[in-house]
């Protein structure tokens, strides 16, 4: 990711329909370049993802991400709630898990529902999601989902 070029700032704050609780909860940090979102840094654990806020196609990782489970799995003991609802994006959990008002384990995949196979196939995570007692999947009404 290239470094933007003004005066920056990174706080954490409601976006999207998206409350500023809820994006606390997730760890979800803005970064702001002359006051204008730029990028928005969503925290896998040990490691995050980095989407510019124009352009999602212009995105990065730091830390190890290849290790990294759900989405918000970090967040959410195995078993903890009734149920988990899987998602294909970052900001679809966070906004998942306010409609739900915190009774649904909210998590999404790390590469949208071209990952859904090799992410939910990895034992780790079929362990993780097997916990729960329900488990229901949210994906987009587009031809990956």
């Amino acid at each position: 990711m290239e470094e933007p070029k003004g005066e920056v700032e990174v706080d954490i704050v409601a976006f999207r329909g998206i409350s500023k609780k809820t994006a606390q909860f997730y760890n979800i940090h803005t970064k702001f370049v002359d006051g204008e979102e730029y990028e928005r840094a969503f925290n896998y654990g040990k490691a995050w993802k980095v989407k510019n806020v124009a352009d999602k196609r212009k995105q990065g990782c730091e830390g190890d991400f290849r290790a990294a489970g759900l989405y918000g799995q970090n967040l959410f003991d195995p078993g903890s709630l009734p149920s988990v609802t899987i998602f294909e994006g970052e900001e679809d959990a966070a906004a998942g898990y306010e409609m739900l008002r915190g009774r649904s384990a909210c998590v999404s995949l790390k590469s949208g529902a071209g990952s859904a196979f090799r992410d939910l196939s990895r034992p780790d995570i079929y362990d993780y999601l097997n916990s729960f007692e329900r488990i229901y999947i949210c994906f987009d009404n587009d031809e990956p989902g």
